[in-house]
């Protein structure tokens, strides 16, 4: 039966890897030392590497990359709720009276 994968918080894994690198100690023992596989270790390193301390923002909180994506996504929500309503006051407006 398989595992259900265990979830650490970012101060968690900032405290490993702050550890392993002021300790110079192998990743290796250092992630069995804290009961992490190595593999999620050497990830938490490598987003580590790439960003710093502004890694593991978690979900739900856009990094800057997406931070524009998000924007324009809601912009499209909104021309599109603002179209159907124009749509429907056009109709409304040019339907003939009786």
């Amino acid at each position: 039966m398989r595992q259900k994968p265990r979830k650490y918080d970012r101060q968690f894994k900032l405290d490993v890897i702050e550890h392993c690198l002021a300790t110079k100690k192998s990743m290796r023992s250092v992630a069995n030392d804290f009961g992490v596989s190595e593999k999620t270790f050497y990830g938490w390193m490598k987003e580590y590497q790439k960003n710093g301390t502004q890694s593991f923002k978690g979900q739900g909180v856009p990094t800057a990359s997406n931070e524009e994506i998000v924007a324009l996504k809601k912009q499209l929500v909104d021309l599109k709720m603002e179209n159907d309503i124009l749509k429907k006051a056009a109709a409304i407006f040019l339907s003939p009276k009786k």
